[in-house]
């Protein structure tokens, strides 16, 4: 990630792995996993939890890619995993598991919005657009501490549904 004239870049540290997150105007234009072969040298590592996610700059993205980022972020906790199906279920467009994939493929900001906690229903954590692909994602849920096996299998606990009908309450609850 090249930073452009006024383009600040910090770097952090998630779980292991390097996080560059490049600044615009004060706000998040994109983030970037990179190899942490070397973290020790790097001078400006800025703790993680310091990152503030209000500061994504929205803008760059239509508003059903914001309103998949935002659900995202605001109901998949560290430690858990949803279906792109339940994703679009919750959006109130059930069909659209494709688009919901299409938005997260194309996430600008990878660990901030927690396109890795998302997963096919197939049992199987599915690929991932950052460095090392699906060996990346595993490493990502095992630290968060999801139960990933040696395919990518993942386990069903961990799946959150979402309740979106009046019958079932309207609470969340893990399967």
């Amino acid at each position: 990630m090249m930073p452009h004239n006024n383009d600040t870049i910090r770097t952090v540290l998630y779980n292991g792995l390097l996080l560059e997150i490049q600044y615009s105007a004060g706000l998040i234009i994109s983030t970037r996993l990179s190899r942490g072969d070397n973290f020790d040298s790097i001078p400006d590592l800025t703790p993680y939890e310091y990152v503030d996610v209000s500061k994504l700059d929205s803008s760059r993205v239509s508003e059903f890619k914001w309103s998949v980022y935002r659900f995202l972020m605001r109901t998949i906790p560290q430690g858990s995993i949803i279906t792109y199906g339940e994703i679009a279920k919750s959006l109130g467009s059930k069909g659209y598991s494709r688009a919901v994939g299409t938005a997260l493929s194309n996430n600008p900001w990878p660990i901030l919005v927690p396109c890795h906690r998302v997963v096919p229903e197939n049992g199987f954590i599915g690929e991932y657009n950052s460095l090392n692909g699906i060996e990346t994602k595993s490493k990502i849920l095992r630290s968060e501490g999801l139960e990933i096996g040696k395919f990518g299998k993942y386990d069903q606990k961990n799946l959150i549904k979402i309740a979106t009908d009046d019958t079932d309450a309207n609470i969340q609850t893990k399967m």
